[in-house]
């Protein structure tokens, strides 16, 4: 039972990840881009020196990963809800026999 409870705690903290990836990349790319003083812009790609190194086309591709945020988390919701429905008829028909 402990098993089974965990594969299912798993499947869920998956299905949450996979739906908040986008907004996730979004945060991380906020923080970078704040922490070495790099303006971040949809429109166009700004130049974000970082060591030497030019990664303002890396975070501007990132970045825009966030639109994938519209498609992600309403699935990611959708799929969420009838896995938990599935989890439960699913164990209230072992119940019943």
């Amino acid at each position: 039972m402990k098993r089974t409870l965990l594969i299912h705690e798993l499947v869920i903290l998956l299905i949450i990840l996979c739906a908040l990836s986008p907004t996730l990349t979004v945060m991380a790319v906020g923080i970078i881009a704040y922490a070495f003083g790099c303006p971040v812009n949809e429109g166009f790609v700004q130049p974000c020196m970082v060591f030497g190194f030019d990664i303002g086309e890396s975070i501007y591709s990132a970045g825009a990963l966030g639109w994938y945020g519209l498609l992600t988390l309403p699935l990611g919701l959708v799929v969420l809800v009838v896995y938990i429905l599935v989890v439960l008829v699913s164990t209230l028909n072992k119940r019943r026999r």
